[in-house]
């Protein structure tokens, strides 16, 4: 009933939202009556790109002022025009979306290899993902591989899980078993739940590292608290079977409710076998 380690195209994500800097500048606030404006949108209106970039995440966000896809944007190009690479690493996230913009992901790519070029991982990230998927620019792995690995190496946590991904496919890199569970083991240490599902299914095989049940239904059980379907059905099978764990039949039945209700398929036959 385990699941096999399926890494495919399907499992990346779209393009990442980069992480909103923090900048030391006045709280966001509506024009006043009498016309008095924020220390923030003062500076922004002056030039300064990182006040021009947190005015725009402030209309992304509606925080304290009437939220706008397009006022973020004219915002983030403003910043993104004198090379703030946060904003332009937004403008691609707008682009990639179609927030306050049209959809374009070519401009989208072009705004993502501006801001990873400077070195933001988030940047780095996403243009990872456009050389993986093919979205915006031709699918290259090689370039997926190096971004990927640009960022990881920044700490930059999903990354860290889909260069995982890239070793254990030998996807733009050569195979090698023993890199996808180092960047697999760095993203699950930091609480990304698809790192700890495939450290669970790794330890299950018993093929890169020796089989070990416990350690499997361990990082099974970290995923399935976070949520992962996946890995609440594994979970589920661990306590039914007695793998790693105690056999223990209510337990079962929670995890594999868990997967059932998020619609598993192959939680709901388990579930109706086991009610025979």
């Amino acid at each position: 009933m385990k699941r096999i380690l399926v890494l495919t195209a399907a499992l990346l994500p779209v393009f990442a939202q980069p992480a909103f800097a923090r900048i030391g500048v006045g709280r966001v606030v509506k024009m006043t009556r009498d016309g008095l404006k924020s220390p923030l949108q003062k500076a922004a209106e002056r030039g300064d790109a990182k006040a021009q970039y947190a005015l725009g995440n402030a209309y992304s966000k509606g925080q304290d002022v009437s939220k706008s896809d397009e006022q973020a944007v004219s915002w983030y190009q403003k910043s993104a025009s004198q090379g703030y690479a946060p904003a332009q690493a937004a403008l691609g996230y707008a682009y990639s979306s179609g927030l306050g913009v049209t959809h374009d992901d070519q401009q989208a790519v072009s705004f993502f290899q501006k801001a990873a070029n400077q070195g933001l991982a988030e940047a780095q990230y996403s243009l990872a993902i456009a050389y993986y998927t093919g979205r915006g620019v031709t699918q290259n792995y090689e370039q997926a591989s190096f971004w990927f690995q640009r960022s990881a190496n920044q700490g930059f946590v999903p990354a860290q899980f889909y260069l995982g991904v890239m070793y254990r496919n030998g996807a733009g890199i050569p195979e090698d078993d023993d890199r996808a569970l180092f960047w697999f083991h760095k993203a699950a240490d930091k609480g990304y739940a698809d790192a700890q599902y495939n450290l669970g299914l790794i330890y299950h095989e018993g093929k890169v590292v020796k089989k070990d049940e416990k350690q499997a239904t361990f990082w099974y059980q970290q995923a399935a608290n976070q949520g992962l379907v996946e890995a609440e059905f594994n979970l589920g099978i661990a306590y039914l079977k007695g793998q790693g764990v105690q056999k223990d039949k209510d337990k079962a039945t929670f995890w594999l409710e868990k997967a059932a209700d998020k619609g598993d398929s192959h939680a709901q036959d388990v579930l109706e076998m086991m009610n025979k």
